[in-house]
């Protein structure tokens, strides 16, 4: 059983799935479903899997100061920590690159781990799967591009589902009212 967002995180990673999910489940805040039991059926990983690598080039000479944001799975940050790149107009590409890096490992809950590749920036995803291929980045210039563009490209998609029957198979005799599907309509997975 886990009661936080907190303990899944704590448990199965921060930014994972199952952390993604009892965020909102199970808000840091409070809220969520109350008191209602929240059992978590963790899966292994399946053999071959692989994550959903993208990579984040940016182009150009900074012309000013401002600031730009990465969105990542269309949120621009997580828990009130954001994904903020303050640009300065010394700036050059690889201190913009170091900058989106300290940007995206400073939100704790973040699906992905940044790597500075000097004039690039390249994210991978916490976990490995089909499920990580849906992940989307971008960069929000919030209106002013200061003289910078990005370009955001999928490196390797997302690849292998995990069969979940150990999981159901522990569900037993008990009753469980809802079951929370997080792998979409994988007719594979599905069919159990």
């Amino acid at each position: 059983e886990i009661t936080s967002a907190e303990q899944a995180g704590e448990l199965y990673g921060y930014g994972s799935p199952i952390h993604s999910a009892m965020r909102i489940l199970r808000p840091n805040n409070g809220g969520g479903i109350g008191g209602i039991p929240t059992l978590v059926f963790a899966q292994a990983e399946p053999a071959g899997a692989a994550p959903k690598v993208i990579d984040i080039t940016p182009t150009g000479a900074v012309t000013g100061n401002g600031t730009h944001t990465v969105k990542i799975a269309g949120r621009n940050g997580v828990d009130g920590q954001f994904y903020d790149i303050n640009i300065v107009s010394t700036d050059t590409i690889a201190s913009v690159c170091d900058k989106i890096v300290d940007a995206v490992s400073a939100v704790v809950g973040t699906p992905v781990l940044p790597t500075d590749g000097t004039t690039k920036v390249t994210l991978t995803t916490k976990w490995k799967g089909l499920t990580a291929d849906g992940l989307q980045v971008s960069v929000d210039t919030n209106g002013d591009d200061l003289g910078l563009s990005y370009a955001t490209a999928s490196v390797s998609s997302g690849s292998g589902t995990p069969s979940i029957q150990a999981a159901l198979d522990m569900f037993g005799e008990s009753w469980n009212t809802i079951v929370l599907n997080g792998y979409g309509t994988d007719s594979a997975t599905m069919g159990l």
